[in-house]
């Protein structure tokens, strides 16, 4: 039976009619991120192709909500569910993500008509939710008339399917590569939430490399946890770095936390580190969008020279291996340029050779050799009144 349902007003609805997100596909993380919340364990998000009329679709087999939660808690704007549920989720003790009570609306940035069906105690609810009536009203928001309908269905069913449609044509096609790669940073890390767009699986568990973690208690930022992964060489992150998660949630972008400009460390080793650093203790420290940690933040400053210690060791540890695996495919030829130049040239030259495969990192042999070779014979070549190491 088709009935008719209503907002519930916050007195911060203004929040939900000035929230805009940087793209569509950072709205379309907002109702993952509801997936998240609602304990989901799959989420499959289903994208059109460009220039067709053909709604997306996410849906989740978290524990879904029924026709009064649906009315009571779903359509109450800007309500924060740590307020009455608390900071945790009922059934896998995840940190909810859900802050400002708005995020479930973000699929309207991206469509015109935005359709709910929620399964769970063997009832189906069906809500619409269509953006641009909504704006041309001429009456208070809780007044709108919102189409809700119930069905009976398997009281084992659950989970939740938002349909967008009608999308809004002034903004590009959202992308699965860019959704993919903002999915990964938020969740690749995630052993119990897998997400698949268009059929294919959000997933960077099971990378090879080295992995690490390390715990401690740091002052003015509490127990912190740093885990990350030295990948294969032959594995393209398109994700690398370290992210800070506070309270369940990533905060700004991943980095390297200013090792991007250690002379030691070449950049092609740092895209193969990917982890992350967990620091609830600096959950007052972030901006109000997440997007960053406050500048004068004394704990994520401990916070990120702890890390960048242990980030710089394990890296160098890695590294200085494989330039020895280097040297050593490369030791016969040389070592023997290198003996028939005079004392100081070679000296010299061994230093060279250095900076080269250090710069050279990551480089096939294919690549490397031949300038490996014309280096020698320039050194074969340098008058002897260059002799020197101090060049």
């Amino acid at each position: 039976m088709i009935q008719t349902a209503h907002f519930k007003i916050d007195p911060r609805l203004a929040m939900l009619l000035g929230e805009t997100y940087r793209s569509t596909e950072h709205a379309l993380k907002e109702l993952v991120d509801n997936a998240w919340d609602a304990d989901a364990e799959n989420v499959w998000i289903q994208l059109p192709e460009p220039l067709t009329s053909d709604p997306i679709i996410i849906r989740d087999d978290g524990i879904g909500m029924d026709e009064r939660e649906v009315r009571r808690e779903y359509l109450t704007v800007a309500r924060d569910r740590r307020s009455s549920l608390g900071d945790l989720t009922s059934w896998k003790n995840r940190r909810v993500k859900g802050r400002k009570g708005i995020g479930k609306f973000a699929g309207l940035m991206a469509a015109d008509i935005m359709q709910l069906e929620t399964r769970a105690a063997g009832t189906a609810t069906y809500l619409t939710i269509p953006r641009h009536d909504l704006l041309a009203a001429d009456m208070d928001l809780e007044q709108f008339d919102l189409l809700i309908n119930t069905v009976p269905c398997d009281p084992s069913d659950h989970g939740t399917t938002i349909t967008l449609s009608d999308l809004n044509q002034n903004l590009s096609f959202p992308s699965p590569e860019k959704l993919k790669e903002l999915l990964t940073i938020e969740y690749g890390r995630q052993r119990d939430f897998h997400i698949h767009v268009n059929g294919t699986l959000v997933d960077m568990e099971d990378i090879p490399g080295t992995g690490f973690q390390l715990d401690a208690e740091l002052p003015d930022a509490g127990p912190v946890r740093l885990r990350f992964k030295i990948v294969d060489r032959r594995q393209k992150l398109k994700s690398f770095g370290v992210a800070v998660r506070v309270g369940g949630k990533i905060v700004g972008r991943p980095g390297f936390f200013g090792l991007e400009q250690d002379e030691e460390l070449p950049l092609g080793l740092l895209r193969q580190i990917y982890g992350e650093v967990e620091a609830d203790g600096l959950a007052d420290d972030t901006t109000a969008d997440w997007g960053a940690f406050v500048e004068n933040s004394k704990g994520y400053r401990v916070v990120e020279q702890w890390a960048a210690e242990h980030l710089r060791r394990e890296a160098l540890k890695s590294f200085r291996h494989d330039l020895g695996l280097a040297r050593s495919r490369l030791k016969k030829e040389i070592a023997e340029r290198l003996a028939a130049l005079p004392e100081a040239r070679k000296i010299y030259g061994e230093q060279v050779m250095e900076k080269v495969l250090l710069s050279g990192y990551g480089l096939s042999d294919d690549r490397i050799k031949p300038i490996v070779g014309a280096l020698l014979d320039a050194l074969a070549e340098m008058p002897d009144s260059r002799d020197t190491s101090k060049k």
